[in-house]
């Protein structure tokens, strides 16, 4: 691990030896390895007998994971949600015991969903919880935010040539996520796209895609 990975790593983790609870918000762009620090953090914790649940926004995303599941289908949250939305777990059934005997859920891409539905979680694991300790039932999300700024991809690069142009591509990426590039038309936004990266054959371009990724496939 990097040294702010191993930060992260160590404050989620005493966070559940200690079973002091936590909310923990951790923002990294893409290539940062936040899927590196679940895995660790899921064989870490299993490793000691407890329970993890891991779980992501996006069907895709979910099969990077230890358990393989989405919000919906582990938390069962309403697919019409209000602000007074519960998730459909009753007290007493076995996924409510599983969440009540959790010591920690990882919900990764969480930024891509509505914010009521983190509100109907907490709302429904307050309940659950008030069965075995009343205190936990007013204890707030606080509002932590650990931060990653290291692409890993560009520490395992083999060549200083590679280095840069995988920086610059880093680089263009973020921008156009931070909205630093391009220019708006009406409701849209235009973005040019360096020409190295256009696919300019117009024949068949999906096998000039593939031929380009994939240069050995054959």
């Amino acid at each position: 691990m990097t040294h702010e990975q191993r930060l992260v790593f160590n404050e989620i983790l005493n966070a559940v030896i200690t079973d002091s609870g936590g909310f923990y918000f951790v923002y990294g762009h893409c290539g940062c390895s936040k899927t590196f620090i679940w895995n660790g953090l899921s064989s870490t914790i299993r490793s000691r007998r407890k329970i993890i649940l891991n779980i992501a926004s996006s069907r895709i995303a979910s099969l990077l994971l230890p358990g393989d599941r989405t919000d919906n289908s582990r938390f069962s949250i309403p697919i019409t949600i209000t602000n007074e939305s519960t998730c459909n777990i009753k007290h007493g059934n076995l996924k409510a015991e599983l969440l009540i005997q959790s010591s920690l859920i990882i919900w990764d891409e969480a930024p891509m969903l509505n914010k009521m539905c983190f509100e109907t979680l907490d709302r429904t694991i307050r309940d659950l919880m008030s069965v075995t300790d009343q205190h936990k039932t007013h204890q707030p999300f606080g509002g932590k935010v650990l931060k990653l700024h290291t692409n890993m991809r560009l520490l395992m690069s083999s060549s200083d040539q590679h280095d840069v142009e995988i920086n610059r591509f880093a680089n263009w990426i973020l921008d156009v996520g931070n909205e630093n590039i391009g220019s708006a038309v009406g409701d849209k936004s235009e973005v040019n796209i360096p020409d190295d990266l256009l696919i300019t054959t117009v024949d068949d371009p999906l096998s000039h895609l593939i031929d380009f990724a994939y240069p050995y496939l054959l």
